[in-house]
């Protein structure tokens, strides 16, 4: 009887983990997927200032031989590692920290539970609150009031994302 997707995920994870650390990446996602291809593990990256295709590349030598070993499939399968990309969703703390100086848009609600959207760049972040400097202040938004939150690639302030993606001009 096959695996179910997340207990093969997990263990995957476990395998990458270590080499995320030795390569100075955060390992985002591992994701199980059937395709008319056959059966694809996804492992997404991240880390400051962007990941290039010679880092995923990196990752993934690195781990096959791993995942060789492990034999997290029977059969074949296709290993593939990528970038979280330029508009990536934010999930965690850890995300946001990664990405504080960045342009961000927040969706949530405010203090009275009316729908509200913050757009500006992450300043801190704190076990309470994400800062969001708005350009009309600083917004100090609540974990538990952030409902969806993602990057967003700033065409106008060009020179804010100047560091960010070294790779990508």
């Amino acid at each position: 009887m096959p695996r179910p997707a997340r207990e093969i995920a997990d263990r995957v994870r476990s395998a990458a983990e270590p080499v995320a650390m030795r390569q100075g990446v955060r390992l985002v996602e591992v994701n199980v997927k059937t395709t008319r291809r056959g059966p694809v593990i996804e492992c997404v990256i991240d880390r400051r200032g962007g990941v290039s295709i010679e880092a995923c590349e990196s990752f993934s030598n690195e781990l096959s031989p791993l995942l060789d070993v492990m034999d997290p499939l029977p059969g074949s399968y296709t290993l593939e590692v990528c970038s979280a990309g330029l508009d990536r969703t934010l999930h965690d703390r850890a995300d946001f920290e990664l990405h504080i100086g960045e342009s961000v848009e927040v969706q949530g609600t405010d203090s009275d539970g009316a729908e509200r959207a913050w757009r500006g760049v992450i300043t801190d972040v704190s076990d309470d609150t994400v800062g969001v400097d708005t350009g009309h202040g600083k917004a100090s938004i609540p974990w538990k009031q952030i409902r969806h939150a993602k990057l967003v690639i700033d065409f106008q302030n060009h020179e804010g994302q100047k560091n960010r993606r070294p790779d990508v001009r």
